[in-house]
């Protein structure tokens, strides 16, 4: 295995800058400290309970980077995968919708 480094803050970063620009109307994504939180306007949607309070939901950028690879490029792409799937888990269970799906979730290919 490769010995490759990740800025986590420096991912997270630019992964909320991306995501912030392809989520629904009401969520926000945003970076703090190697970290991706996502959360919703209160009183908007349903959440998992039914009672309009859906909380916030995180991943954490560095969480066993070797998973996905060995090369620098493969733990980037399958960081942001991880990251869009915790993504799209957090909306479908606020909406009780799937995202971007109409019908399931696509897979979270990156």
């Amino acid at each position: 295995m490769l010995d490759v480094d990740v800025d986590a803050g420096r991912l997270a970063d630019a992964l909320a800058a991306a995501l912030t620009g392809i989520v629904p109307d009401g969520f926000h994504v945003h970076a703090a400290d190697g970290m991706l939180w996502y959360s919703a306007e209160q009183g908007r949607f349903p959440g998992q309970l039914s009672n309009y309070h859906v909380g916030r939901s995180g991943t954490y950028i560095l969480d066993n980077p070797e998973a996905h690879g060995d090369t620098l490029e493969d733990r980037v792409a399958g960081m942001a995968a991880q990251a869009l799937d915790e993504l799209q888990d957090y909306i479908d269970e606020a909406t009780h919708d799937p995202w971007p799906g109409t019908t399931t979730p696509p897979r979270p290919f990156a």
